[in-house]
């Protein structure tokens, strides 16, 4: 079966650089020519995914009038619905967004979107995140997806080496088994302090799930805590024996945390040089 929803929480958790009622929330930061969020839907589209699904709240009705807004991506074109439920329509791809209520966090975030996923594998992209893939384009997406549908795991998440900008947020996975570029996860930490970075990477913010992670995911927003995160899902996955797996990224991309001052300015120099010196058509950035 296809995996054709991607969902992006983007209903903040009160990590934006600029926490402040009306300032831009991390997803609308300028990085390079374009926002996050536009360079994230090149990457969502580019991966195979047919519809992108991004969880708002309602202090954050700006990101829901970029996607409302006509012409505003090459590859989406406009169109709203009133309602809880707003889409845009194009010509191969479908953008909705639904808004959170409630308790806030991640996890609740997903658990939004599951009567629009249904009973079907689905991905998760923090908005938040950039992933620079050179001219390969959503390639991170796509062999997640080959790694899912080859291994049937429960969870794979994306996995990168630690960066010296890394957020505290991030979650430092051991690995065992690893080939090929995967592995399974068998320890999950927080923060990378005293990590051995050779053994260790940190979670880069894409995610693909079995419909059997949904349970998970319920137990765990039953707790009512915006602290819960991905990282509690998988360590309770993995305490039950289930297969969570690891795709690391290449030697040739890069994850750029967009939550923290010192990633944040790190993308915005390193993209930014590369559209100005005219290396961004081949590179993803236009």
């Amino acid at each position: 079966m296809p995996i054709r929803h991607m969902v992006v929480p983007a209903a903040g958790n009160g990590d934006d650089l600029c926490d402040k009622p009306g300032m831009l929330p991390n997803e609308l930061l300028a990085v390079g020519r374009r926002p996050a969020l536009s360079l994230l839907s090149r990457e969502i589209i580019a991966g195979g995914f047919a519809a992108t699904i991004l969880v708002t709240s309602s202090d954050r009705k700006m990101l829901e009038d970029y996607i409302d807004v006509p012409g505003t991506d090459t590859e989406l074109e406009a169109g709203s619905e009133a309602g809880r439920v707003g889409q845009g329509a194009g010509p191969e791809h479908r953008f909705f967004y639904v808004r959170q209520h409630g308790c806030p966090g991640v996890v609740q975030a997903i658990l939004e979107t599951s009567y629009l996923v249904g009973h079907e594998p689905f991905g998760v992209a923090m908005g938040d995140t950039v992933i620079w893939s050179g001219a390969d384009r959503g390639g991170l997406l796509r062999r997640m997806v080959a790694a899912f549908e080859a291994r049937q795991p429960i969870m794979v998440a994306a996995v990168g080496p630690v960066q010296d900008d890394a957020s505290p947020r991030e979650q430092v996975l051991t690995r065992a088994n690893e080939a090929d570029g995967h592995a399974d996860i068998t320890d999950i930490l927080i923060g990378p302090t005293g990590v051995n970075s050779s053994v260790a990477r940190v979670t880069v913010g894409r995610y693909v799930m079995a419909p059997a992670a949904l349970p998970y995911l319920s137990a765990l927003a039953s707790d009512n805590s915006p602290t819960v995160s991905l990282a509690d899902v998988m360590r309770a996955m993995a305490a039950d024996g289930q297969r969570v797996m690891a795709v690391g990224t290449l030697d040739t991309e890069r994850a750029y945390d967009l939550s923290s001052p010192e990633g944040y300015a790190r993308a915005f120099s390193e993209l930014s040089e590369r559209d100005v010196n005219g290396i961004g058509a081949s590179e993803g950035l236009n």
